[in-house]
């Protein structure tokens, strides 16, 4: 099968510093740079030379250029190698190995066991949530299997990168800011944190409650050590919400217990004193991370199998070729920024470009789909549709509620078009293009594909919460996320997505104009202008109200000065 099939990778940048201010024992392994972590990406076939950026235009930003076996990224940051610390899948989120508690808990079972486990326990996880069978189109004849994906993940499971012990999967998750763990049996975790066997758990005594648009979960706070196996020999103390209770949240087959929201404080669910979102509190080390969405293709020699990889330290430029073009964030709770164009197939769209932007565009790593506002989508959609009339797709596909399926080895990615992306630039006049292609757009789904057939479902879908760039957007791409300068940072990655006709890319500079208008401000309501109305509407109620009660007091004056039997007498003439 050529199909190509996606994995992540995370990069954790760090400062050296603050690393040991957030932990008295930690010392810098290196003064002069924050640590760093990196491994060779691509153990396939490297992008063939023909397919690269072209040189960057005057303007663009570069870079000098390294000696073999130079492994400086910038910032001359030293990197050493650490391999295999993450895993998961586009569709079900990529997840982090960490440790909670004292002692660390670990499942004690072997890898194997393990795996056996796996297989046995799919069908009896079916109260989690059923695998959804969604028509396939054009082949009704494909023969359908519900849990083909557990199977496969176990093999991989073991044959990638087998390890004598398990943590805590944690799964990354850039649109939140919330550390969360999966604290009781539940039809969907394989394990769980169980707070009872750790000594060094410390209850808050605070209860946790958070809905999502679809799906919920609470639980109790609390605090507990945590560290990365993988990462830099540190543990931490960090604010750990234990969800006792959930509905619609774990996602059945996924393998991660937990959550790390790696977004801004502001828009945590659980607010703690001397928290910071990103496992709160415990890490409120991170100045920058960075992260690596990868390709890996199946050639005629068969499956390349890789362990993907946690990096720690600065920005990698081994990791990425061409250039790297920063874009602002907007404003610090999601990773907002604007996006200024949106073209299909190199048309424009011809839309204001606010519209791109309501309510907000943010970047998200926990969101599979690239999902657009109502009339984006809309528009969006008409022109892939369109550009790709060669074939004709049932209107479910295009809602993401059909998938389309071909002949193994034969989807015909050429006669759809790329979906380009513009961001506004540091520079406020300038913009650069990020580029998609339906190899990232069209998502393979594994659960309902035969041997002989490879059936997608379209990774585009309507958003009523604003734009955001979700796996679908990232997948190909190096993206570094910036926190203490204030941006984002979008780089084609070693391992990026073509084919033999095109080529994922990022290009710039685009010229422009006020270009940071294209944002889109929520009204707000100055209080001293409410204040104003409220006080003019209680003087018209005043206003009003005076006659009356000037007439109310005639009145009762009048009844007091009247003859004591007035009254009596005109209620025995009513009675005659």
């Amino acid at each position: 099968m050529s199909v190509p099939f996606l994995r992540c990778v995370v990069l954790w940048g760090t400062s050296a510093h603050l690393l040991a201010s957030v932990s008295g024992d930690a010392e810098p392994r290196n003064r002069a740079g924050p640590p760093g972590i990196r491994v060779p990406l691509c153990k396939g076939p490297p992008a063939e030379p023909a397919l690269l950026p072209d040189p960057p235009p005057p303007g663009a930003r570069s870079r000098p250029p390294r000696a073999a076996g130079d492994s400086r990224g910038t910032g001359a940051v030293s990197f050493v190698d650490m391999i295999d610390n993450l895993r998961g899948k586009s569709g079900q989120g990529y997840y982090v190995e960490m440790t909670v508690g004292t002692p660390p808990q670990k499942d004690e079972e072997t890898v194997h066991d393990k795996a056996n486990g796996l297989r046995q326990s799919s069908l009896s996880r079916a109260s989690c949530g059923p695998a959804v069978s969604l028509p396939s189109f054009p082949s009704p004849s494909a023969r359908i299997s519900r849990f083909p994906a557990y199977s496969s993940f176990a093999d991989s499971h073991i044959r990638r990168c087998s390890r004598d012990q398990l943590y805590l999967n944690i799964l990354v998750d850039t649109g939140s800011s919330n550390f969360a763990v999966g604290a009781a049996s539940h039809p969907c975790l394989r394990r769980y944190y169980r707070r009872s066997l750790s000594s060094s758990y410390r209850a808050l005594g605070r209860g946790v409650y958070v809905p999502y648009t679809q799906g919920r979960w609470e639980g109790e706070l609390g605090t507990d050590l945590v560290s990365i196996p993988h990462g830099p020999n540190v543990t931490l103390r960090a604010n750990i919400a234990a969800i006792t209770q959930s509905h619609r949240f774990f996602i059945n087959g996924s393998n991660w217990e937990g959550i790390l929201g790696l977004a801004y404080a502001e828009i945590a669910r659980v607010r703690v004193r001397g928290g910071a979102g990103s496992v709160v509190c415990g890490l409120r080390s991170i100045a920058d991370f960075n992260v690596l969405y990868r390709q890996s293709v199946e050639s005629v020699l068969g499956p390349h199998i890789l362990c993907p990889v946690q990096i720690i330290g600065g920005v990698d430029s081994s990791l990425y070729v061409g250039e790297l073009w920063y874009t602002p964030i907007r404003r610090e709770w999601y990773y907002e920024v604007i996006i200024v164009r949106i073209e299909v197939n190199g048309q424009d769209l011809h839309m204001d470009c606010k519209e791109y932007n309501y309510d907000k565009s943010i970047v998200d790593s926990g969101t599979t789909n690239l999902r657009l506002p109502r009339k984006v989508f809309q528009a969006a959609v008409k022109a892939i549709e369109a550009a790709s009339s060669t074939e004709q797709f049932p209107a479910g596909f295009w809602l993401g509620e059909q998938l389309v399926c071909w002949q193994a080895g034969t989807t015909p990615w050429h006669i759809f078009p790329v979906v380009s992306l513009y961001l506004m630039g540091e520079s406020r006049n300038q913009s650069f293009r990020i580029s998609i292609l339906p190899q990232q757009y069209l998502r393979p789904v594994e659960d309902v594909a035969s041997s002989q057939e490879d059936c997608y479902k379209f990774a585009i879908s309507q958003s009523s919460t604003g734009t955001v760039m979700g796996a679908v957007i990232m997948e190909g791409f190096y993206v570094v996320f910036d926190r203490a300068q204030r941006r984002i940072g979008f780089a084609v990655s070693t391992c990026h997505v073509h084919d033999e006709f095109r080529v994922a890319s990022v290009e710039g500079p685009f010229p422009g104009a006020e270009l940071e208008d294209c944002g889109y401000n929520v009204p707000q309501t100055d209080e001293s202008t409410l204040m104003t109305i409220a006080y003019v509407m209680a003087a018209v109620c005043a206003l009003f109200m005076l006659p009356l009660c000037l007439m109310v007091f005639q009145w009762r004056c009048a009844r007091c000065l009247q003859p004591g039997g007035g009254d009596f007498a005109d209620d025995i003439s009513l009675l005659k």
